[in-house]
């Protein structure tokens, strides 16, 4: 299988092939990573969009439903959430409310600020080309103190942490306006 997802991926001109697997919700998520060029920005999100949609096909049908609907590539799904980069560059969030009662209340929403940055760092952990989404320091922000500049809060010795909520993992803050 690890065999044919390569080959998909290189059919599909995909860059690199990064199978770290997550879990979320029982079935495993293969990352693949794209080209680094901001110019081909949408071109590189419909390509790990249609590869791990085609790995999805054949590893676990049922989840290759909902990536199609879900319209994106999976930036990282946990236990009540998931999110997604659509091919526009854009990021939604799927998340119940309810998750662990009998029938979940999904909404999907579109995630801006703290919610988007964190949503693109947990996904350039496995496919680093998400990265190139995430704004660029600009020289006056301040490090943010609720994780030291560190993206990351709770941490153990065995455990990075939750994204800070404070700065989505960015590790800095907007800078005052002036």
């Amino acid at each position: 299988m690890v065999e044919q997802a390569r080959a998909i991926c290189e059919e599909l001109g995909v860059r690199a092939m990064h199978l770290e697997v997550a879990r979320a919700n029982g079935p495993a998520y293969a990352a693949v990573g794209g080209p680094s060029s901001r110019s081909s920005m949408y071109t590189w999100i419909e390509r790990l969009y249609q590869a791990q949609l085609t790995y999805f096909e054949h590893r676990n049908p049922s989840q290759a439903r909902w990536l199609r609907e879900a319209g994106g590539f999976l930036l990282f799904g946990t236990i009540g959430s998931e999110a997604v980069l659509r091919p526009d560059g854009s990021v939604w969030i799927c998340a119940a409310d309810n998750w662990d009662g009998p029938s979940p209340n999904w909404e999907w929403r579109e995630a801006h600020g703290v919610d988007r940055w964190g949503a693109l760092v947990l996904g350039a952990e496995r496919v680093p080309e998400v990265a190139q989404l995430l704004p660029e320091r600009p020289g006056t922000a301040p490090t943010c103190a609720r994780c030291a500049g560190r993206s990351y809060i709770l941490g153990t010795t065995t455990s990075r942490g939750i994204v800070c909520p404070e700065c989505g993992g960015l590790g800095w803050l907007e800078p005052p306006a002036a």
